[in-house]
């Protein structure tokens, strides 16, 4: 949640020579030139990751090309999607086998 009471009080306290409203066009334009970056530097590690998983799965440069076309559509961030999301489907996997495991367990004993 954003505040605006440190914006605020940093032009009230005498610590800056602009307006009120100049400060806080500064902060918002701050907060999302910062969320632009995190955005951007997820996309970076999806790229390399789905770029490490598509050369060591497959080791040739063709056939890492005609897969990445084939099936990623050109870009190697969405490799590493389909990576990401296929490791979240394998955890649940476990979590749900283990919870039924457990409630078997105690239902048994």
């Amino acid at each position: 949640m954003i505040t605006l009471e440190a914006p605020v009080a940093f032009v009230r306290q005498g610590f800056c020579t602009f307006s009120a409203d100049t400060v806080l066009i500064l902060y918002f334009c701050s907060r999302y030139f910062t969320h632009q970056l995190k955005v951007i530097s997820g996309d970076r590690v999806l790229e390399k990751v789905g770029k490490l998983y598509l050369h060591w799965s497959l080791r040739k440069p063709e056939k890492v090309q005609r897969e990445l076309q084939v099936k990623y559509e050109g870009r190697y961030r969405n490799a590493g999607l389909m990576l990401l999301f296929d490791l979240l489907m394998a955890l649940a996997v476990a979590v749900f086998v283990a919870i039924a495991a457990a409630a078997l367990y105690f239902v048994v004993a």
